[in-house]
Parts: structure tokens; sequence; C-alpha cells
């Protein structure tokens, strides 16, 4: 992994002033490969009933989760992103969730949202918080393995918002996703992300985000790794655990898609 070329002190600074940075170049091209290598296999194969897999209407892959530890660079990686997180914000960092997002041509984008603003109900069918039934704060890793380009659906990304669950909750639909209002969304000035494979973008789950369809014949393949600071908790298990028990039609996760 290359982090020796890039300035931790603005990314720092950029993370601090709008909630997102972008570092270039942070995995090297045998890097790239050997994740894809990886990722193959296990799409491939299976790898496990533990992972848990989303197919498009036409039956394509779209995205797998619960994989970080299914493989060993898979694995190394999350070691290395949460040791990149304690460079930029002097915290040690834990996994909260992960997933790898195929974007397979003409593979939907997702409505403007944040991550983890939405009220679900557990098997008692209680109302809960999100993913702040867990920690307070949480960092987004994007790994991009494929160029991420104007025309396949790149990340949209905008400026943090600010305030707590209750706050940021009043922006959404509350439909049991963390979806914007068509008010609030039309407000929001994003901005394309384009990628290299190798580049790494860590974001705020309160920055609101979107994405648009692949527009492309290629995939557009990435990795998400979650974390909250360890001092918060380990909440991995927790958090998958109750996405496959919460009460049918209250998801813990963004079930959001665009055609466009």
């Amino acid at each position: 992994m290359n982090t020796q070329m890039y300035d931790f002190k603005r990314g720092r600074h950029q993370y601090q002033d709008r909630g997102y940075c972008v570092l270039p170049q942070i995995l090297t091209p045998e890097e790239v490969s050997a994740l894809l290598q990886e990722l193959d296999i296990l799409q491939q194969a299976g790898g496990g009933a533990d992972i848990d897999r989303y197919r498009d209407d036409t039956g394509l892959l779209r995205r797998m989760e619960r994989l970080y530890n299914k493989a060993p660079h898979l694995r190394e990686m999350n070691g290395r992103m949460a040791g990149l997180l304690k460079n930029l914000f002097g915290s040690e960092m834990t996994i909260f969730k992960d997933k790898y997002n195929v974007k397979p041509p003409g593979g939907e984008g997702f409505y403007a949202h944040y991550d983890g603003i939405f009220q679900w109900r557990d098997g008692a069918d209680r109302v809960r918080r999100g993913w702040y039934e867990y920690a307070e704060e949480f960092y987004n890793v994007l790994l991009a393995l494929d160029p991420c380009t104007p025309d396949n659906g790149p990340l949209e990304v905008a400026a943090r918002h600010d305030g707590g669950f209750e706050t940021l909750l009043r922006n959404t639909r509350r439909n049991g996703t963390p979806e914007l209002t068509e008010r609030v969304a039309a407000q929001v000035d994003f901005e394309k992300i384009l990628l290299s494979p190798g580049d790494v973008v860590i974001f705020s789950h309160r920055c609101p985000h979107q994405s648009a369809v692949n527009a492309t014949d290629r995939s557009r393949r990435i990795i998400y790794y979650t974390y909250n600071k360890a001092a918060d908790g380990d909440y991995y298990a927790a958090y998958f655990r109750d996405k496959a028990t919460s009460n049918k039609g209250s998801p813990t996760s963004k079930a959001l898609s665009r055609a466009g």
C-alpha cells in the first residue's frame, strides 16, 4: 500500500472541513489485482453461507456483504484501512460493516441519502435509531477497483450535514430508509468523485451521497469498509444480526435504487 505520497495533513483538513477526502493511488496495481482475484473466487465459488449476496431483477450479482474476513487480501486490507484512518484522525478504528459493489452494465444507482439515519423495528417490535443504536460516528472507506467515470455511476457526495440523529432524521422521508426528501436533496451540491483503480475515498455517514445508473458496458467494482471508533465498541456481528432479524419492511440498510 502506497501511503508515502499522500499529504495526510491536507486530507485531515478536507475531512474536517467538508466530511470527505480523496486519497489518490493508495493501493498499488498489484493489490487491486489481488483483491479482484479473491472477489472473483468468492463470487464464483460461493465463499460460504455467511456471505450475503444481492442480485438485480435480471439475476446479475449486484453486491456482496460480510466478506472482509473471507480471504487473506481482503482481511489484510481491512487492517490497512483501519490504520489509514488512525493516521488521519488519531483514533483506533474497528470495522462496522462491509460490502463489495459490482455495479454491472445497466446497474442501478442510489437516491440521495445519509447512512444510518433511519428508524427500524427489532424482533420485539421496538423502534430503533438506525446505526445510532451502535455508535454516533461512522467512517466510510471506498476502495476503487475499476475506473469511476462520469458514465458508470460514480459516487456523488456532498458536504457533511451537522446535527444528531433526530435533526438529520427530519431531512429524510422517514420510510424505513435514509433517503433524503426531494426538498433537501434539491438543495444539496453533489460532487461526482471520479477515480482510478487504487484510489480511496473517505466520507462521513452524515455526508449526503448518491449515484446514477452504470450506462457503460463494463462493471464498476468498488469495496466499502465502514468503521467506527474502537472505543465505541465492536458491532460488526450485531449489525448483520440485526439486519437479518429486524421486522420485515423495516430495513437496517438502505434499500434504494434509481434507474438514472
